[in-house]
Parts: C-alpha cells; sequence; structure tokens
C-alpha cells in the first residue's frame, strides 16, 4: 500500500476508525479522509467524487477497513484493504501525520 501510494499520487485514503483513534497517537494518514465505518453508509455520497480512483480503507488493525472495503466495492467503488491496518504501518515505521496536543 505504501508503494502504491508513493507511485500513484490520486489514490484516496479512507479512514475508518473513530474519530477519537485518528486523533490518537497512532496517527493517520497524510491527506486522510475520515469516515467512521458506523457512518460509512450514510456518507457514501463525500466518496462519490472518488469513484473512478483507487480507494485504500485504513482501520486500526485491517478488520473495519476490510469491511468498508468489501461494502464499497460492492457499491462500484475500487477499495483495498491495508491489511494490518495502522499497527502494521506504525511497525513498518512508515510515515504518519500526529495532531499536536491541545
Amino acid at each position: 500500500a505504501h508503494a502504491m501510494m508513493l507511485k500513484d499520487p490520486s489514490v484516496v485514503i479512507l479512514d475508518v476508525r473513530t474519530n477519537e483513534e485518528f486523533m490518537s497517537d497512532s496517527g493517520h494518514l497524510e491527506n486522510a479522509l475520515l469516515i467512521p465505518l458506523q457512518e460509512l453508509d450514510r456518507r457514501i455520497p463525500e466518496l462519490e467524487p472518488h469513484k473512478h480512483a483507487t480507494i485504500v480503507a485504513v482501520c486500526r488493525s485491517g478488520n473495519r477497513s476490510g469491511r468498508a472495503a468489501a461494502f464499497l466495492n460492492a457499491k462500484g467503488f475500487t477499495v483495498v484493504n491495508l491489511e494490518g491496518g495502522m499497527l502494521e504501518w506504525n511497525k513498518n515505521n512508515f510515515p504518519v501525520q500526529r495532531e499536536p496536543k491541545k
């Protein structure tokens, strides 16, 4: 996934974690669109502009993002799951953004 994102800047990152997880110390991928899994069905219109792009679904471990990928693929999107989620991403020391502490 990291190589794909470097090679193709049109890839859309969809983070399906909660807002709290997104803002946590685990960080998030640059320019990620946050739509928690439980809100995905009603927020599909936000993804329509990306219907012809590849979307990488991300969560903590890959479980929720796998469900999101299956759901969106069935709706005609092209979605791949980030296997291992942010746990694996951080373990490999790939770049993340972290929000400053308030």
